[in-house]
């Protein structure tokens, strides 16, 4: 559920979506960000994959990306690669994952979301996507956030992607 509050400034920089919704959902004394950007009709500066579009800017200097890796997260009962980045500002640590989603199809890599997006095209399906970031502050080494991000997402990915089919069809 929805709680109204945040805990950081932080959010994805990406740019050229159709439209975006960040909000913090409360969940085992646990807060969790989520961050869906839908994008469609992608042309230059539009697109959901280019090389500005990322977790961290190289510019920005408030937050850094500390590290990055996979993880396997189940997404509506299916086993996905999610790519996960360890997110520092001034006085907060962020343990995020990210994902896109392809008119249904859920990837983390940059080369098959750009293909995915070219054989929609191809077949006359348009080329609907979204960035999906979960992010929760990280605590201790003892894998704790990872573990609430997976569960979260495992809970919360039959929502997201009734949310994501319903705004595809809507706006077209």
């Amino acid at each position: 559920m929805p709680s109204g509050k945040t805990f950081t400034s932080w959010k994805p920089h990406y740019k050229g979506y159709a439209s975006e919704i960040n909000q913090v959902l409360d969940k085992d004394n646990r807060s969790v960000g989520l961050y869906l950007a839908f994008f469609r009709n992608q042309e230059k500066g539009r697109e959901l994959i280019t090389s500005g579009n990322l977790l961290v800017s190289k510019e920005e200097f408030k937050w850094r990306q500390l590290s990055a890796g996979t993880d396997a997260v189940d997404w509506t009962g299916v086993q996905v690669r999610a790519q996960r980045a360890e997110i520092s500002g001034a006085d907060v640590r962020l343990e995020a994952y990210r994902l896109y989603w392809v008119n249904g199809t859920m990837t983390s890599s940059d080369y098959v979301a750009k293909a995915l997006i070219a054989w929609s095209k191809l077949r006359g399906r348009g080329d609907d996507s979204a960035l999906v970031v979960a992010y929760t502050l990280r605590q201790a080494e003892d894998r704790g956030s990872e573990n609430v991000l997976r569960e979260f997402i495992s809970s919360m990915s039959p929502s997201i992607e009734r949310t994501l089919e319903a705004t595809r069809r809507v706006a077209k």
